[in-house]
């Protein structure tokens, strides 16, 4: 094991204890002859994947399978159990560095033949509890694709393809990407995960305002929209200790070891959006520069991909997350999570009273809420509650996020 890698184990089960999701992505085959150009790097090809000669030979398609499944058995066995193994990081993309190239097609092909080697593996390979639908078994991610999740089609269309991939990925890199109606429409229903990300200024002097404040929201509305709009269930971040992400390591002005601006607005997702079974809430009372009519209808569709403006996001936590069946969701759910945000960072200091409407059929109690701006983070809030429960009032400046809980 390589030194970088040396407390591999120690950082898998630290995540597995906190309740997280270890994924494990190759960025190329395990032997230099596996591949058509007989290296372990790519062929150079960059986009045009077409010409790329860095693919998987077809007569090892099978070895591969086993190969990821061997590997996800080795780390159960030494304690520390994976989520979920993917076939290939950026399989779109042929640079010279470590890469392996494949078209739609033989993702396709391989998922169909020999995607059953990994999903059919004995109880013990996963994480027992968390592994969708799967218990104790690691569950299959296709290749994470640069831009396109309907890269991915080819393989939900299929059955045989189809029945073996259990988590559809994809990146955003150059594209927020699309909802994909072939993994989310038809059955057997399947998640999208956005697996990378990262936004910085690509030149020196504009680095030191990629970690302030009034630079969260490029990130904060492209979670949203993976969330909100392309209904993902994931949404990954790339470094996580670097002046752009979310916590600082002392470069361009940040101090080692510092919570970011970056880290506090992905604190509002995570810290009240996290296992919730995504429902409609509504606003109303915002004089939203962007259409002006005064209401938001749910997830705001009317606003564009990174344009400023409000959002809303709601979801229903409930004592049996992934219960999709709407009568049970009635009986078992205990709170409602809201988060909303004016990502405008300068709107004549405007600052507006809305009213949030609760789904119907939740009837709050009580009701907590947290706000972060360029002064303060997480932050309490004043929350106003209506006598009925069903609604509450709560104050929203620009440049502002706001994470609202309520309790039956």
């Amino acid at each position: 094991m390589a030194e970088s890698n040396s407390r591999l184990l120690d950082f898998v089960n630290l995540v597995n204890d906190f309740g997280g999701y270890v994924v494990a992505a190759p960025w190329t085959a395990p032997f230099a002859h596996w591949k058509h150009n007989d290296s372990l790097g790519g062929s150079g090809a960059g986009w045009n994947i077409s010409a790329a000669t860095s693919n998987l030979r077809r007569e090892f398609y099978r070895a591969y399978a086993e190969y990821l499944r061997d590997w996800a058995q080795e780390m159960a066995d030494r304690g520390a159990p994976i989520h979920a193994i993917s076939i290939q990081n950026e399989p779109t993309y042929d640079p010279t560095y470590y890469a392996m190239a494949w078209t739609a097609e033989q993702q396709r092909e391989f998922m169909a033949e020999y995607g059953h080697i990994i999903t059919a593996a004995n109880d013990g390979l996963g994480v027992p509890g968390r592994s969708g639908g799967r218990t104790g078994r690691v569950r299959l991610m296709g290749g994470s694709p640069h831009n396109n999740v309907h890269w991915n089609n080819a393989t939900l269309n299929d059955p045989r393809a189809r029945e073996q991939l259990e988590i559809v990925a994809y990146h955003t890199y150059g594209d927020w990407g699309t909802r994909s109606a072939a993994a989310l429409d038809a059955l057997p229903r399947r998640e999208t995960w956005m697996m990378e990300k990262n936004v910085n200024s690509d030149r020196l002097g504009m680095h030191e305002m990629d970690w302030t404040w009034n630079m969260i929201w490029v990130v904060m509305n492209e979670i949203h929209h993976v969330i909100a709009h392309n209904e993902s269930s994931v949404y990954t971040w790339w470094y996580l200790k670097r002046w752009y992400s979310m916590i600082g390591e002392g470069a361009f002005g940040t101090r080692n070891g510092e919570i970011l601006p970056r880290g506090y607005g992905m604190g509002h997702f995570s810290r009240f959006l996290s296992d919730t079974v995504r429902v409609e809430a509504s606003l109303s009372g915002h004089p939203n520069a962007l259409d002006g009519s005064g209401a938001l209808p749910p997830g705001s569709p009317q606003l564009e991909p990174g344009r400023a403006g409000v959002r809303v996001l709601a979801g229903i936590r409930t004592s049996n997350p992934g219960t999709w069946q709407e009568e049970e969701l009635k009986e078992r759910e205990d709170m409602v999570s809201v988060l909303m945000f004016d990502s405008r960072i300068s709107a004549s200091g405007r600052s507006t009273d809305i009213r949030v409407e609760l789904p119907p059929g939740f009837v709050a109690t009580s009701a907590y809420g947290i706000v972060s701006d360029p002064g303060q983070r997480h932050a309490p809030v004043l929350v106003v509650l209506d006598p009925d429960g069903t609604s509450a009032t709560v104050n929203l400046p620009v440049n502002t996020m706001i994470s609202l809980r309520f309790r039956k």
